[in-house]
């Protein structure tokens, strides 16, 4: 696994070893292994087959809800990279209700950052920032960085041009007023710059 460690298909075959062998453990941990390459290198998530048998291997491991988070994540990203943006978006709101009802941060802004993707391929991306950003300031101030994060990863992407980061900077600057009035805590990230250098935020 060395020399090609974005093999699928090597993974997938270790995986499935695993399981004969009835270590679930293992083919759950070759899973998570993939997936970080994946992620790191390629930028992409696992392929529907390899997700079927981490199914599989999860079935009968109830041991942590994370287990059933990043299934249901994998399928959205497959839904995502498969043009099914209905499905995309229905997998990665579930996966999102898993992740915050066992306080996943990570997987509540992985799941966050495919329902942008999903609403900005379906040009809407603007509106949904805007509805997540007044509902979970408000009413989930804790979790609410983990979404907020992932928006504004998406945010930088789509921007273009003088006047998108003007009215980005806008918005960026009425939602902090609104925040602040809600009691959001303050964050310490670094300022986001549009490309001629405009500071967003």
């Amino acid at each position: 696994m060395q020399a090609e460690p974005t093999d699928e298909d090597a993974h997938r075959a270790i995986m499935v070893r695993a399981l004969g062998a009835g270590d679930r453990q293992g083919a759950i941990r070759q899973f998570e292994r993939l997936c970080r390459h994946l992620r790191a290198d390629l930028g992409v998530g696992p392929g529907a087959a390899t997700v079927a048998i981490y199914e599989e291997a999860i079935a009968e491991d109830s041991r942590r809800a994370e287990n059933r988070t990043r299934a249901t994540l994998a399928r959205a990203l497959i839904a995502l990279n498969s043009g099914d943006l209905s499905e995309a978006t229905s997998y990665a709101r579930h996966a999102r209700e898993l992740a915050m009802v066992a306080n996943l941060g990570r997987e509540i802004g992985e799941a966050s950052a495919v329902l942008a993707i999903a609403a900005n391929m379906q040009n809407r991306w603007p509106e949904m920032f805007e509805a997540e950003f007044v509902e979970f300031t408000r009413h989930d101030s804790e979790r609410s960085g983990y979404i907020l994060d992932a928006q504004l990863c998406i945010a930088e992407f789509c921007l273009a041009g003088r006047a998108s980061e003007l009215c980005a900077a806008s918005k960026a600057s009425a939602h902090h007023r609104r925040a602040s009035r809600l009691g959001a805590r303050s964050g310490h990230r670094r300022p986001v710059t549009g490309r001629s250098g405009t500071v967003l935020r």
